[in-house]
């Protein structure tokens, strides 16, 4: 656990993680608080510190962590935030989460999915490891084979939310941060997917629109590649672009068809502008996709809606508005039960 001051939200993320761990190592990156007092008497015995002076690089910070973590002689590393906290629903105990995490001897490193199942991220590490953190800001684990990486069910996190100062602040710092690193690395299409984001959180949708067009002409990680559309085409949408919104929902599905977003966003638009027969082709292409849990649960980013009931909440308002009444009701009780599924296996994903 990398941290600097955060006295005041670090006991739960602790609390959530020390009864499935063996030891505790609170990485102090600049405290001048309570801190380590807190994580110290929740851990006990389990507690462990070390340093590392903060030089505005979450990479460089993490990498140390791991070696903090080898020295330790630790078979696994669980990176968790002070933000951040996990549950365990699927684990009995410490002894079945060890278990799960050997079960598979190829795995390199076993990803853990957002309670709202939006996202996921790394969270243990097989050690010793040749795998390294690369990225000043929304950094990524780099050097491992993709089929050496899987997802660990029974195990997901949450992270708590940020005043709207404490918002703002990270987005700043962040734009610098990623100004600079499109500079360095223009062609890495992972900092302009990420000065998008950046960009778009400010409402400054015109500055997003075209750093995620240049991730996607980049041609990169096709699921980033993909998404960086989807990102566009919702900054159009906040623009009222919804013609131009539509066509780059088609761009990104040339790099990832099976993202069910791209075709229920468009579809939406299209709805929109009043192409309504144009916006069921889309919402039926959606549901499709939305029917293969596999692609669902394997991707990297979603909006978790648009695999259940999001393309039936734009045909039920299309069928009205085509006079198909029995269809529209249809539509409708499609939309009912396909929440209710979503609600069920993500209940926080409103």
């Amino acid at each position: 656990m990398l941290s600097g001051n955060s006295q005041s939200i670090v006991a739960a993320a602790v609390e959530s993680v020390i009864p499935w761990v063996d030891e505790l190592c609170l990485i102090d990156t600049g405290i001048t608080d309570n801190t380590i007092h807190r994580v110290a008497t929740i851990a006990g015995e389990k507690f462990h510190l070390a340093s590392f002076p903060w030089c505005n690089d979450f990479a460089a910070a993490r990498n140390a962590a791991f070696s903090v973590a080898q020295r330790r002689a630790a078979n696994w590393a669980l990176t968790i935030d002070t933000d951040e906290r996990l549950r365990f629903p699927g684990c009995a105990d410490h002894g079945q989460l060890h278990q799960a995490l050997n079960a598979d001897s190829t795995v390199q490193a076993w990803t853990v999915l957002a309670e709202n199942g939006s996202y996921g991220k790394e969270r243990f590490i097989r050690l010793p490891t040749s795998l390294q953190w690369h990225g000043r800001t929304h950094e990524t684990l780099t050097s491992a084979d993709p089929f050496r990486r899987r997802r660990l069910d029974g195990c997901h996190f949450w992270e708590i939310g940020k005043t709207a100062n404490e918002q703002h602040h990270k987005l700043l710092r962040d734009l610098q941060i990623l100004l600079e690193e499109t500079t360095a690395e223009p062609l890495n299409s992972r900092w302009w997917y990420y000065l998008g984001q950046t960009y778009e959180r400010l409402k400054e949708f015109h500055q997003a629109i075209e750093a995620f067009d240049r991730c996607f002409r980049l041609d990169g990680w096709p699921e980033e590649s993909a998404w960086a559309c989807y990102a566009a085409a919702r900054c159009l949408v906040a623009l009222g672009e919804y013609r131009a919104a539509e066509e780059y929902c088609g761009l990104g599905m040339t790099r990832q068809p099976a993202s069910a977003e791209l075709p229920w966003l468009a579809g939406w638009c299209c709805f929109q502008r009043g192409a309504l027969q144009q916006s069921v082709t889309w919402c039926k292409l959606a549901i499709v996709l939305g029917r293969d849990v596999h692609s669902e649960s394997s991707f990297v980013f979603r909006h978790v809606p648009a695999w259940f009931e999001g393309p039936y909440d734009v045909l039920r308002h299309v069928f009205r508005e085509l006079g198909t009444d029995q269809d529209a009701d249809n539509a409708e009780q499609d939309y009912q039960a396909a929440k209710a599924h979503r609600l069920s296996r993500f209940p926080s994903s409103e």
